[in-house]
């Protein structure tokens, strides 16, 4: 679909009230209402709420291809994956709004398509941060326990970069005693 700026606007919009209210949020009266556009617009563009589905999931791979590619670049998980992820704070939410609503196939095939390419940019950087640079199984396994606690804590009106550090340290230091304990 060849996109004009008003198809732009309506996914730009979108894929906001996605973000912060889960497919609940999207009602082409209240986008028309935002974007002081007509709703014939919206079907002129996207024929139906479906079709409109599909260009906000795929606005959405866009963003995590985008987000996964800086990820690639990144130093430390302090504090570099922690401004990273504020700056990309919309799609952090809409991924957790894709988790959330993991009871509809194409939500949930959508985020665990995308955590298959973020996961393995993250690990070596999470292997180091927990201290398990040669276990990359292990630490991919309390990197999934992570990322749970990560999506289940955060909200968009939470979001911030004392949070994110707070939840990192956290499960750095829940798996460096469990290695501890397993060391005994």
């Amino acid at each position: 679909m060849k996109q004009t700026n008003n198809a732009i606007n309506w996914i730009e919009v979108g894929y906001e009230l996605f973000a912060l209210e889960g497919p609940e949020g999207i009602q082409v009266e209240r986008l028309s209402r935002i974007l002081h556009l007509n709703k014939s617009g919206f079907y002129h563009y996207f024929e139906n709420r479906h079709r409109y589905m599909d260009c906000l999931l795929s606005e959405h791979v866009a963003k995590a291809k985008s987000l996964t590619a800086e990820i690639d670049l990144l130093g430390n998980i302090i504090p570099d994956l922690l401004q990273l992820l504020l700056r990309y704070k919309t799609t952090i939410c809409f991924h957790r709004q894709l988790l959330i609503h993991h009871a509809n196939p194409e939500l949930y095939k959508c985020f665990n398509d995308i955590n298959s390419h973020t996961d393995q940019a993250l690990l070596p950087h999470w292997a180091d941060f927990i201290g398990l640079p040669e276990d990359h199984e292990l630490a991919s396994r309390y990197f999934g326990i992570a990322r749970d606690m990560f999506y289940s804590r955060i909200t968009p009106k939470t979001i911030s970069i004392q949070l994110f550090e707070e939840i990192v340290r956290e499960a750095q230091s829940v798996v460096r005693d469990l290695l501890i304990k397993r060391q005994l």
